[in-house]
């Protein structure tokens, strides 16, 4: 689809795919991953060999998700093109695909066996890996999004899928690819409470009025209804179980968050400041609002 051609032809250093279930998000993302480490990107990106590191919200999601999109056969359908012979994405839209139904058939692990080395696993009975070296010269190290981050690697590439729970893991990927001119992904469907994708994706708004080289950060938005490799009926039938508010995570790809912001332009990255301690000579200021059932209280110093 033409947002994930947006995606994969940007070379910016971090790419947020923000996206409604079932819109193609991690797929997309896999996709990324998959011609990195089997020296496939058309567009130059990566090195021939190098490391990736993949983090799931936590370790089940590698096994359920991560894994047999990149490793299992059936991650999409493909058909055999008429005009050029070769093997492509099957298009339920295209009627001359449509004709042709029974000749769909799962295309092959995007990346096959032959060119893995060896694998350590996490939990191999559920299909969780750990560690998983290709010939090709790249190691994909695989993490869950609750434990804390490694530190001292330096890494070449960083695929953060779906909420991380623990919020340490993005600043300390994003110091972990500055070495090697790395690259970072991150794929989630913006629920409650995601404050950092929501900061990520608000900085990569702004830097949309710069001239796209200049760019450090992407968001590419994807949607269900932008899907057409999902049916209309079962687009429908998804949408009229959910709530207003779950409509609009679950299939606009919004933030629920955003629509409790008061002052909706607000972001941690561009309006926060590292902690100091404040000096001495400072004024300091106290506001209360005493309220009826909860009190509250605002502290302030400036430099006057």
């Amino acid at each position: 689809l033409p947002m994930q051609e947006d995606f994969h032809a940007s070379k910016a250093r971090v790419r947020l795919v923000k996206g409604s279930n079932r819109s193609g998000k991690t797929l997309s993302a896999c996709i990324e991953v998959a011609r990195a480490v089997t020296n496939a990107d058309p567009h130059g990106k990566y090195p021939k060999k190098g490391t990736w590191f993949l983090v799931g919200d936590d370790w089940s999601h590698h096994g359920k998700t991560i894994y047999p999109k990149l490793f299992v056969r059936g991650a999409f359908h493909v058909i055999r093109d008429l005009q050029t012979g070769e093997l492509r994405a099957y298009r339920p839209w295209d009627p001359s695909d449509v004709v042709r139904v029974k000749e769909r058939k799962e295309a092959e692990p995007m990346i096959p066996k032959r060119l893995i080395q060896s694998i350590s696993w996490h939990k191999k009975n559920e299909g969780i890996p750990k560690l998983i070296t290709l010939k090709t010269g790249w190691t994909m190290h695989f993490f869950s999004g609750t434990s804390d981050p490694p530190q001292g690697a330096a890494i070449d590439g960083v695929l953060l899928d779906e909420e991380i729970p623990n919020e340490k893991w993005f600043p300390e990927m994003n110091s972990r690819i500055v070495d090697r001119d790395g690259k970072l992904i991150w794929s989630a469907t913006p629920e409650v409470g995601t404050d950092a994708f929501f900061e990520l994706c608000s900085v990569a708004e702004e830097q949309e009025l710069l001239p796209k080289n200049f760019r450090k950060i992407e968001m590419f938005q994807l949607t269900l209804k932008d899907n057409p490799h999902i049916s209309q009926q079962a687009k429908e039938a998804m949408s009229s179980m959910l709530s207003d508010e779950m409509r609009m995570v679950k299939v606009d790809g919004q933030f629920a968050l955003s629509g409790r912001k008061v002052y909706q332009e607000f972001s941690k990255l561009v309006h926060g400041i590292e902690r100091f301690d404040v000096p001495a000579e400072w004024t300091n200021f106290l506001a209360v609002d005493p309220g009826v059932q909860i009190c509250a209280v605002l502290f302030g110093s400036c430099p006057c």
